[in-house]
């Protein structure tokens, strides 16, 4: 079974390539003891940032970045009306994230 997570990142990379911001940013941080790394991501859009869930993996905690950017920004109510811009410079910037 394909691990859907992974969506979330691409639909990220095409939304801001549609708009035409930057490329999203991820930022992943290790904790934990050696032998039990705890792995926690962030991602920057459009000057906004989303934290994921921790992850055994980095690569799960960019995918967990992703999702929880993608959920925030769908929560927005504008989101179907308005740019994409508009709601994230405008409608999302406080609270979300």
């Amino acid at each position: 079974m394909q691990d859907e997570t992974g969506v979330y990142k691409n639909l990220l990379q095409e939304i801001s390539q549609r708009v035409g911001a930057p490329l999203p940013s991820y930022t992943t941080f290790r904790s934990g003891l050696g032998h039990l790394p705890v792995f926690t991501c962030t991602v920057e859009l459009a000057g906004i940032t989303f934290t994921g869930e921790p992850a055994k993996n980095k690569k799960q905690a960019e995918k967990n970045a992703a999702m929880a950017a993608w959920s925030s920004l769908k929560q927005c109510e504008y989101l179907q009306k308005y740019s994409f811009m508009y709601v994230l410079n405008y409608q999302c910037h406080e609270g979300v994230g």
